[in-house]
């Protein structure tokens, strides 16, 4: 079955015009080089949530400036980074997560790339974690930032 989409999509001047929309309204994804790059990752599948500065949206999405370290001090909160939703869910491979991970550190959490602690994620860490499966994130947060907490008095 033919879809409408597909239809305009067949019509070379209709499919000039809807690539011509795209790249008006997601100019952001081509400033990437390749779809493997972890930049490319970010824009496709967490910018649109935690904001192009990584921002997010205060009470609704975290912020990932100068917070991601508060998580991966602790081997439970290196756990918890890769098992939120939207990296638990992400249409990546374990390295491409990996390499997203160490991106999103060097690129929001600064200091602590450089400060000597960070231990960057391997693919294969990535895949042993998603292998445990879900676990409940809310609670599990509420855990690691008492620790986290706990660890730093």
């Amino acid at each position: 079955m033919i879809t409408g989409f597909h239809r305009l999509a067949g019509n070379t001047s209709t499919g000039c015009v809807w690539t011509c929309i795209c790249i008006l309204l997601f100019p952001s994804l081509l400033q990437a080089k390749s779809s493997s790059e972890p930049s490319y990752n970010y824009k496709l599948f967490c910018q649109g949530c935690h904001l192009p500065d990584g921002t997010g949206v205060l009470g609704e999405v975290p912020s990932l400036v100068n917070n991601l370290s508060r998580y991966i001090k602790i081997p439970e909160g290196r756990e918890f980074i890769v098992q939120v939703p939207g990296v638990m869910h992400a249409l990546l491979t374990d390295a491409e997560v990996a390499e997203l991970l160490n991106w999103l550190v060097k690129n929001f959490d600064y200091q602590f790339y450089v400060g000597g602690e960070f231990l960057p994620y391997s693919g294969k860490e990535v895949t042993n974690i998603r292998a445990k499966g879900y676990v409940d994130i809310v609670a599990k947060k509420k855990s690691i930032l008492k620790s986290s907490y706990d660890f730093e008095n």
